[in-house]
């Protein structure tokens, strides 16, 4: 494995400064240093378990800021695939996949695709924590085992309607669902930012084509905008 530059101090100063994550992490660390108001062993135990999946918010929020820093630094170095297929190929191949690569281009984004997945990975672990604090400051009555965002606002809708409303607004947003389509794929089928091809199958035989890329300027549109709704998630649930 070929390994390549870090981002300066400068430069990650700058990709996190654009960014909403301190300001959210002072937010939940105010919230969880909070005093409860309510009393008694169940009173004790929702100020305990609210306490700790706001830090385990807080935790999840710092995984992804490091995963945007790199992949913003990454996708800054250049990555050609805008036009990530030709056909016939320049080799007289039937197609060729990025056309416009030089070798350092593969390299970097290897890395970006990388930082990316990590990305993914840790937003959708961060709304499920968001699911965890409704579950507590609601009283959901999920298990904890079976806690997950979208479990969480189904409950919701009968505590506060209000609440649900607005966080449903964000969780049918297009950049929201755009960002689920692109985990769900990482996750369980074909990496979005590879390359391949497509089988079909129908009444008529079938036929052969070109599987689905993402290119790495949707997948930077899509991080930067996906954050920007988790800021509002989280605001309102801190409020």
């Amino acid at each position: 494995m070929t390994v390549i530059d870090f981002p300066s101090q400068d430069e990650w100063q700058r990709f996190y400064n654009a960014t909403p994550f301190e300001t959210l992490s002072q937010r939940i660390i105010t919230l969880a240093n909070q005093s409860s108001s309510e009393s008694g062993l169940s009173g004790f135990k929702k100020a305990v378990d609210t306490k700790e999946f706001l830090l385990q918010l807080q935790y999840r929020l710092a995984d992804i800021a490091k995963s945007y820093v790199l992949l913003m630094h990454f996708f800054e170095k250049g990555i050609p695939d805008d036009e990530w297929h030709i056909s016939p190929g320049k080799s007289e191949a039937s197609v060729e996949y990025f056309p416009h690569f030089e070798p350092i281009h593969f390299l970097i984004k290897d890395w970006f695709d990388y930082y990316a997945d990590t990305f993914y990975y840790q937003l959708f672990s961060a709304w499920d924590m968001v699911g965890h604090i409704l579950n507590v400051r609601y009283s959901l009555g999920i298990k904890q085992q079976d806690v997950y965002f979208h479990r969480a606002m189904h409950k919701l809708n009968d505590k506060d309607k209000a609440l649900y409303m607005r966080l449903d607004e964000i969780r049918n947003h297009p950049v929201f669902r755009e960002a689920k389509k692109l985990r769900n794929e990482i996750a369980h089928n074909h990496l979005p930012s590879s390359t391949g091809i497509s089988v079909t199958l129908n009444e008529k035989g079938g036929g052969i084509g070109i599987r689905e890329y993402t290119i790495s300027a949707a997948i930077t549109k899509n991080v930067r905008e996906v954050v920007d709704l988790l800021e509002r998630a989280v605001v309102l649930i801190t409020a």
